[in-house]
C-alpha cells in the first residue's frame, strides 16, 4: 500500500469516491494547520476534503478503494499517525503522507480473510519493489530452506 500511495503521489492520482451526505471534521488548532498542509496531498490520493473556514473540514469523498466507513474517524487517526511519524524524520512530508495512510488502511490484525484475499495480498506483496520489509524498515517475511527447517526441529 505504501508503493501505491508514493505512485498516487507522484503521478496517478487516485480515484475519490462521492458520499451520500458530507461530514463535517471539528479539529484542534494544531490539527487544523496540520492538515491545511497535507491537504494537497490527501487530495491526490483519493480524499476529496475541503476547508470550511476556522477549524472545521467538510469531507465530500474518499479513495475509491478505501473500505472505511467511519471518514472523520480515519482522517484523525491519519493526522495522529501522521504527527507520530513526523517525528521520526525518517521521511519527506509526502513519504510519510503514503506510509501513514498505509497503516491505516491496512488489514488489521485478527481480521479474518477469505481465501482470494489471502492470495491477493501476497501477490500484491511479492508485486512490490521492496516485498521484504515495510517501511520502517521492518522483515514483512522470513524465508527458510529445507534445510534449515530440518535443523531447527532436530535436536
Amino acid at each position: 500500500m505504501f508503493e501505491k500511495y508514493l505512485k498516487n503521489l507522484a503521478n496517478q492520482p487516485a480515484a475519490s469516491q462521492r458520499t451520500l451526505f458530507p461530514k463535517t471534521l471539528e479539529l484542534n488548532n494544531s490539527d487544523t494547520a496540520l492538515l491545511q498542509e497535507i491537504i494537497s496531498d490527501l487530495k491526490i490520493l483519493g480524499f476529496d476534503i475541503e476547508f470550511f473556514g476556522n477549524t472545521t473540514f467538510v469531507i465530500h469523498g474518499m479513495p475509491a478503494d478505501l473500505t472505511e466507513e467511519n471518514e472523520t474517524q480515519l482522517i484523525e487517526n491519519l493526522l495522529e499517525e501522521f504527527k507520530n511519524s513526523a517525528k521520526s524524520e525518517q521521511f519527506d512530508k509526502r513519504k510519510n503522507v503514503a506510509k501513514t495512510l498505509a497503516y491505516q488502511t491496512a488489514i488489521k490484525y485478527g481480521q479474518t480473510l477469505d481465501k482470494p484475499s489471502m492470495q491477493n495480498l501476497i501477490d500484491e506483496l511479492f508485486a512490490c519493489e521492496q516485498p521484504t520489509v515495510n517501511p520502517s524498515g521492518l522483515t514483512t517475511f522470513v524465508q527458510y530452506g529445507f534445510d534449515e527447517i530440518e535443523r531447527k526441529f532436530d535436536n
